[in-house]
C-alpha cells in the first residue's frame, strides 16, 4: 500500500512541472540550476538532521553519481527548453519515451538479448513521436523543441539506470542529495556560458522555481528514485508515463493550450507502445539485482 501511494504522490507532483515551468518567465537553465539547488540544499538538511551520510556506501561510485547528476541536468535544461519550442503536449509526451531508451540501455548495457516481439512496440511508439512532431507546423523552431524533448528522454533514461545500479544499499536521502548536488553543479557553467544572470527575475519568477523544487523534484524525482530500490528501471520509467496524461488536462484548464486531434493519436501511439513493451518487461529484462 506504502509503494503505491509514494508513486501516485510522486506522479501528481512531477505532473505539475510543465505547468509550473510555462508559467514561469526565467530562461530554461536558470530554473533548472534552481529547481536542483533549492532541492539540494534542502535534502541535505533532512540528510543532516536525520543521519542519513553514509560516506561508505560512496567508495567506487562517485563517478557514476557524477554522471547521473550530469544526465538529470541534460535532462532538465533540455526538457525545461523544448517548452519554449513547441507545445506542452509534444513536449511532455515527446519527453515519456524515455521507457523506450531504458529498453535500449538494458540490452546494451546489461547484454540483455531482448525478443522479437518486442520490437513492434517500439516501432508503434516511434511512429508517436513522429505523428506528433509532424503536427508542428511552425518551421524548425518547433522541431528544435521536440528534439530537445526527446534529448531530454535519452537522459532520463540514463539517469534512471545508473539509480537502479546504485540504489540497492545507499539511502534515498542520501543518495538524492548527492544526484541533485551534482546537477546544479553541473548547471552552473551552463547558466555562465549563455550570459543569463541568476538574479535578475521578479518574485514571481522564483516563487514559481521554489515550487517546482519542493513538488516535482523534491517529492517527485525523489519518489522515482526511492521506487528503483523495489522495481526496475523500465517499469519505473513506465509508472512515470502517468505525467503526459495528467500534465495536458492541467494545460487545457490553467494554459488555455488547446489538445489537437494529432497530438491526442500521437500521444495514443506512444502510450500504447510503451504499454505493451512493460507488459513483455520480463521477457527481456530480469530483476534489478539480478541486472548488477
Amino acid at each position: 500500500m506504502l509503494f503505491y501511494l509514494v508513486i501516485f504522490v510522486g506522479i501528481t507532483a512531477i505532473s505539475s512541472a510543465a505547468i509550473l515551468i510555462k508559467l514561469c518567465s526565467a530562461p530554461a537553465i536558470v530554473i533548472a540550476f534552481y529547481r536542483l539547488a533549492i532541492a539540494a540544499v534542502l535534502m541535505w538538511l533532512i540528510t543532516l538532521a536525520k543521519g542519513h551520510s553514509q560516506p561508505e556506501q560512496l567508495k567506487g561510485k562517485l563517478g557514476y553519481l557524477a554522471l547521473s547528476g550530469l544526465l538529470l541536468c541534460v535532462h532538465f535544461a533540455a526538457w525545461i527548453l523544448s517548452f519554449e519550442l513547441t507545445s506542452v503536449l509534444a513536449s511532455v509526451t515527446l519527453v515519456s519515451t524515455s521507457p523506450l531508451f531504458v529498453l535500449i540501455g538494458s540490452i546494451l548495457f546489461f547484454k540483455k538479448k531482448p525478443e522479437k516481439t518486442i520490437f513492434p512496440p517500439i516501432a508503434l511508439a516511434t511512429l508517436g513521436a513522429i505523428v506528433i512532431s509532424s503536427q508542428e507546423n511552425s518551421g524548425n523552431t518547433s522541431l528544435l523543441g521536440n528534439s530537445l524533448a526527446l534529448i531530454g528522454a535519452i537522459a532520463m533514461a540514463g539517469y534512471l539506470l545508473i539509480g537502479q545500479k546504485l540504489r540497492s544499499n545507499i539511502n534515498i536521502v542520501y543518495y538524492v542529495s548527492i544526484i541533485y548536488t551534482f546537477g546544479a553543479l553541473f548547471t552552473l557553467p551552463m547558466i555562465l556560458l549563455s550570459g543569463h544572470s541568476l538574479f535578475a527575475y521578479s518574485h514571481n519568477d522564483y516563487f514559481l522555481m521554489l515550487m517546482i523544487a519542493l513538488a516535482p523534484q523534491m517529492i517527485g524525482h525523489t519518489a522515482i528514485n526511492w521506487a528503483l530500490r523495489h522495481i526496475s528501471a523500465i517499469t519505473v520509467a513506465i509508472i512515470a508515463l502517468g505525467e503526459p496524461i495528467v500534465t495536458p488536462v492541467l494545460a487545457l484548464f490553467i494554459l488555455k493550450e488547446n489538445i489537437t486531434a494529432i497530438q491526442l493519436t500521437g500521444g495514443t501511439l506512444i502510450l500504447t507502445g510503451v504499454i505493451i513493451a512493460a507488459k513483455l518487461e520480463q521477457v527481456y529484462l530480469s530483476k534489478p539485482e539480478e541486472q548488477l
